[in-house]
Parts: C-alpha cells; sequence; structure tokens
C-alpha cells in the first residue's frame, strides 16, 4: 500500500507505517464489500469455502442458467468437488 512522496515527506515512519496500515485496511474493506455485492446479484457463487490451508473457490455466472450448470458441474468435476443438484 504505497504512499506518494507528499504522504511521506515530514512523517515518522511510524505515521507512515500506520498510514499503509489503514489504506491497506480500507483496500480489504473494499474487496469484502465488492464479493458482497456480486454475490448478493447472483453473480458469483462459492462452490469451496476458505479453509485454513485452502482459499476460498468462487464460480463467475454469467452465463443463462443451463450454462451456468453446466460449467457448475465442470468446476467441482475438476475441483473434486461433491455434485449439488
Amino acid at each position: 500500500m504505497a504512499l506518494s512522496p507528499e504522504q511521506i515527506i515530514g512523517k515518522s515512519e511510524e505515521e507512515v507505517e500506520a498510514a499503509m496500515k489503514t489504506r491497506e485496511g480500507t483496500a480489504k474493506a473494499r474487496i469484502v464489500q465488492a464479493w458482497k455485492f456480486l454475490r448478493d446479484q447472483g453473480l458469483i457463487q462459492c462452490l469451496q469455502p476458505a479453509s485454513l490451508s485452502k482459499n476460498a473457490g468462487f464460480l463467475l455466472m454469467l452465463g443463462d442458467g443451463e450454462e451456468n450448470r453446466a460449467v457448475e458441474r465442470w468446476a467441482r468435476q475438476c475441483l473434486g468437488l461433491p455434485m449439488i443438484r
């Protein structure tokens, strides 16, 4: 989370670190909001929740119902996940 030279000049190392942490928190919050919006709109679907050693697996839902079901079956097969429906 790089800062511009104007944001660094005249600041202590602690102030710069705090500003970078704040920017990082803001970025993470915006990403979470975007994911929630996409999920609520039905544009992404979680196929595999995050676990201790794995990231979550999401499917982008851009086709019609039949296309999305076919892609979901294929993705579940590739990921070794159980079939649903």
